[in-house]
């Protein structure tokens, strides 16, 4: 299943809140945004192209979606083809085109659905929820022994009824005869000892919820401690626990200003880094085969 639309809204959003509304210096709006969406057809006008119409609603719909009137249901709308290729256009040249929110999520939705049915993982209408607990989130864990840097990325794909999620863990483990000093520079150059990427599910209700496997696997998170914005309709932060003994859980706060989304790239870009190491490993195992 492709989350690339999906990933579209989440990383211009992401572009919107780092480079326009919480912007060092100078902040810009969401005209701002819809001018630099739409300069290749502006340039075209200056140049005697046609006119550019910079009005309607449909850029904040399409990013931000609303909720409709009457059943309370979240609507995503989405623009022309036309409009589709100018965003994408905008993100490469911001450099936004990250293959770790990008890339094709791999997880069995029949087998999360058996299983959320199973488990009792139905919490509430996920549609009513769909607009509050999307976006990209980032969490730690503090270095003692070792430690953790992590991106929670969510999606609700029209059409479901729950959540995609992606879960990137880059872990920090102390080494021979290291010290505290060197444990956190590492920790700071992201030079992490293990990574993991899972591509598992979400069921929210608005107090708890639970992130899963759909792949038949181990992994269960129990999500609590929901903080809400937007008059209680999107939410900023939560805790991910798993069931081992002693564990106090991961904070995740929703990535909005540029010092909260630099370490959520640091995350991204090593995700990236590992697909791009695991696609160049198994292009050598094909020339080695073809060469046998």
């Amino acid at each position: 299943m492709k989350l690339n639309l999906e990933a579209v809204r989440v990383l211009l959003e992401i572009c919107y809140w780092r480079d326009y509304r919480y912007a060092y210096g100078e902040r810009g709006t969401l005209l701002h945004l819809l001018c630099d969406v739409l300069e290749p057809l502006i340039e075209a006008e200056d140049c005697g192209g046609p006119e550019v119409s910079i009005s309607g609603d449909w850029l904040r719909r399409f990013m931000i979606g609303y909720w409709r009137q009457g059943d309370g249901r979240y609507i995503y709308t989405i623009p022309t083809e036309e409009r589709l290729k100018l965003i994408a256009q905008f993100l490469a040249r911001k450099g936004m085109i990250i293959p770790a929110i990008t890339s094709d999520h791999m997880g069995d939705y029949l087998a999360a659905q058996f299983i959320r049915d199973r488990r009792k993982y139905r919490f509430a209408d996920q549609i009513l929820l769909s607009g509050t607990f999307r976006g990209a989130f980032y969490g730690e864990t503090p270095l003692v022994d070792c430690g953790s840097k992590s991106a929670l990325i969510i999606y609700f794909v029209p059409g479901e009824d729950f959540f995609r999620v992606r879960l990137i863990r880059a872990l920090f483990a102390r080494r021979d005869w290291e010290v505290d000093a060197d444990l956190s520079v590492r920790f700071d150059r992201m030079d992490y000892d293990h990574l993991y990427i899972d591509d598992l599910f979400a069921s929210f209700g608005t107090d708890l919820g639970v992130i899963f496997d759909g792949g038949g696997g181990a992994t269960e998170l129990e999500a609590s401690d929901f903080q809400f914005i937007s008059k209680g309709r999107r939410a900023h932060k939560m805790t991910l626990t798993d069931h081992m003994p002693g564990n106090a859980g991961t904070i995740y706060r929703l990535c909005r200003k540029p010092e909260e989304i630099k370490p959520l790239f640091q995350v991204l870009g090593a995700a990236g880094r590992h697909h791009r190491e695991a696609s160049i490993d198994m292009r050598r195992q094909k020339r080695t085969v073809a060469a046998e």
